[in-house]
């Protein structure tokens, strides 16, 4: 396998990328959730339903809900608490327009009835080099991704956006937990 990564607008650069290649059975497209949104939030020049044939799901994880350090919040309820005296001061990083991130967190305002700002990335990466480098003071990422900088006390990671608490950092409760009940995303 070669592996090429290609970031940018939530996972569209890639997949549109697979899409114009020959339909040879060489070429392999890994997505996220990502690849049906794009379809839906933007044009794109490949047919998500009839344009690629599925093999399997490969994994299913829950987004940790990250702010920088320097917040003076350590819960989802004192998150939600600040925005609300706060419209608009918070800013967030996503992997793009459409992405995953994008998608969790927009619930995650709708349901809280905050204003919070967006700011895209072109990827996760950036996003969290920005969000530890104090640029932007919130991001939903993966819990892989982004739970060995929370441990380095880069990050503080508030919450998981699953159901359940991840096995991976069982002492990190949900969101629905401390204050956004009926809220999950994967």
């Amino acid at each position: 396998f070669i592996v090429v990564n290609r970031p940018g607008g939530g996972g569209a650069a890639g997949i549109e990328t697979v899409a114009r290649a020959q339909p040879d059975g060489y070429t392999l497209l890994v997505v996220s959730s990502s690849f049906a949104a794009n379809a839906a939030l933007r044009k794109t020049s490949y047919d998500p339903i009839n344009g690629f044939q599925p093999i399997s799901l490969l994994s299913r994880q829950a987004l940790l809900v990250l702010v920088h350090p320097s917040l003076p919040v350590n819960s989802v309820k004192e998150l939600i608490a600040f925005a609300k005296a706060k419209p608009g001061a918070l800013s967030y990083g996503s992997s793009g327009n459409g992405g995953i991130q994008h998608l969790a967190t927009e619930m995650f305002k709708s349901m809280a009835n905050i204003d919070i700002v967006h700011v895209p990335y072109k990827g996760t990466g950036p996003a969290q080099t920005d969000l530890m480098a104090g640029q932007i003071q919130m991001s939903m990422l993966s819990i892989v991704a982004s739970l060995s900088q929370v441990r380095a006390g880069k990050l503080k990671g508030l919450a998981v956006s699953s159901i359940n608490r991840s096995d991976a950092a069982p002492e990190i409760p949900t969101v629905a937990e401390p204050g956004l009940p009926g809220y999950s995303f994967y």
